[in-house]
């Protein structure tokens, strides 16, 4: 099920309070249209309707796919990552999120992770309603990224971020500047980095892989070159 409050926010250009939506819970299934607004950044955006200033708001939202049995939690404060990595893990004495959740939690089959930014759980999402496996993405942008500073010597640092695609994998990239443009790989680049450089990995719902980011990527690179 969905969870949704009304909150009071302040406008900080006109200084009047006002109603909004704060999602605790978004199940993708009874709420497709609030999906929408979620994969496009919408639903954190409080519109001021005496006049008109957008101001990004900033919670914690459990993403809920449940035909394809999926949970993305946006954990933006770190006292509470513990846990819900624990909740998550099946821990019977998580007391973090509803015993509702910990019911879900509980269920093997699912895919769990968590993000800690808003942009990483649009970006997550996407990236599994594309059908891709998200950790092969994050090997993937660390690969792409060194690839792009070797051949453009001006470029000294970069992010990635998923940026569509059902045949191929679109990027964008980002530096210092702001974005700096767009690359796209192949799906048979991909395909050989799943099949070579994380071979070995166990299955995506595995309840050892929850927080996949940089950091998880650049750690296993690293182990696999010690082996």
């Amino acid at each position: 099920m969905s969870r949704a409050s009304t909150e009071k926010v302040i406008c900080p250009q006109c200084g009047i309070e006002s109603d909004f939506t704060i999602w605790g819970s978004l199940n993708t299934t009874l709420n497709p249209e609030e999906n929408e607004k979620l994969l496009s950044g919408e639903l954190f955006i409080f519109t001021c309707p005496h006049c008109g200033k957008k101001t990004n708001t900033d919670y914690a939202i459990l993403y809920h796919q449940m035909e394809e049995k999926r949970m993305i939690y946006y954990v933006p404060r770190d006292e509470n990552l513990p846990e819900v990595l624990n909740m998550f893990r099946g821990d019977p004495d998580a007391k973090y999120v509803r015993s509702d959740i910990n019911l879900f939690a509980a269920m093997g089959d699912y895919t769990y992770r968590i993000v800690r930014t808003q942009r990483r759980l649009i970006e997550k999402a996407r990236i599994l309603n594309d059908g891709w496996d998200d950790r092969i993405i994050e090997l993937s942008k660390i690969l792409v990224s060194l690839k792009i500073i070797k051949e453009q010597q001006n470029i000294e640092s970069l992010e990635l971020f998923y940026d569509g695609g059902k045949e191929n994998v679109c990027f964008g990239i980002i530096d210092r500047e702001g974005e700096y443009g767009k690359v796209e790989i192949p799906k048979e680049m991909y395909d050989s980095i799943e099949e070579n450089i994380a071979k070995g990995l166990p299955p995506i719902n595995s309840k050892d892989h929850i927080i996949i980011d940089h950091e998880w990527a650049m750690s296993f690179l690293c182990d696999a070159q010690r082996e």
